[in-house]
């Protein structure tokens, strides 16, 4: 399994996967942060050659890797109307729509928000979330990953709706 290829421990790997699984089904912002935080922080550092978007790429494709073998249905280039998110994961009655932006490329939360990436989903209602994940580039983790309810205020941001991730 890719995490425990990560990891190099098989516990460890079981209670990645999971509390992977239980933030995701869930919808608990704070959990998803500490698994997220942990997987990309056991990547090695030779995966950060190349631009930005290869980079962003990497860590997209570290989160359908996952998505994949833990069970969820993720789509990669999830299209709307007005562009497309890097990741739309179901797990169970939950949608979690991700972006992800490199530290100084813009804010991946707003650009999802505001491109209405989630909005085809509304029938979700409070059960989705819009997961923007800031990549820094000194630590290579997700450096302030945030999320919202796209249903509250027509899914458009707003000062003090984002919970910490």
């Amino acid at each position: 399994m890719m995490l425990n290829a990560r990891t190099g421990d098989e516990q460890d790997t079981e209670k990645l996967a999971t509390a992977l699984l239980d933030a995701l089904a869930t919808g608990n912002p704070e959990k998803l942060r500490t698994v997220l935080t942990a997987v990309y922080a056991a990547m090695p550092h030779q995966q950060y050659r190349g631009g930005i978007d290869r980079i962003e790429g990497h860590y997209v494709q570290l989160l359908l890797a996952a998505a994949h073998m833990l069970g969820p249905r993720a789509v990669a280039e999830d299209s709307s109307a007005r562009g497309r998110a890097d990741v739309a994961l179901f797990a169970g009655d939950r949608l979690h729509e991700f972006e992800f932006k490199m530290q100084g490329a813009g804010d991946p939360l707003a650009q999802a928000l505001e491109q209405g990436y989630a909005d085809k989903y509304a029938r979700f209602g409070d059960r989705a979330q819009v997961v923007g994940v800031a990549i820094a580039p000194t630590t290579r983790n997700g450096a302030e990953p945030r999320t919202v309810q796209p249903s509250q205020k027509g899914g458009r941001l707003d000062e003090g709706q984002s919970a910490g991730l």
